[in-house]
């Protein structure tokens, strides 16, 4: 049970991130500063990697001590 609400609390993250990425993205273009927009979607990418290989290591973890 905690595993599965671990899984929601990250999914809801990534997709606040993800959501926050298409806002910014929006405000830049009509702004006109495409390169900084690379750089904020490079970073927030790196961030939901991290937050990707956490979810798998603590999946890990779960199913170890399941058994």
């Amino acid at each position: 049970m905690v595993g599965v609400l671990l899984v929601v609390v990250v999914v809801v993250m990534v997709v606040k991130l993800m959501v926050e990425v298409v806002v910014l993205e929006e405000e830049l273009l009509v702004e006109g500063l495409g390169e900084l927009l690379v750089k904020v979607v490079v970073g927030e990418e790196s961030q939901i990697g991290c937050l990707a290989l956490e979810l798998q290591q603590l999946e890990w973890h779960t199913l170890d001590s399941s058994y």
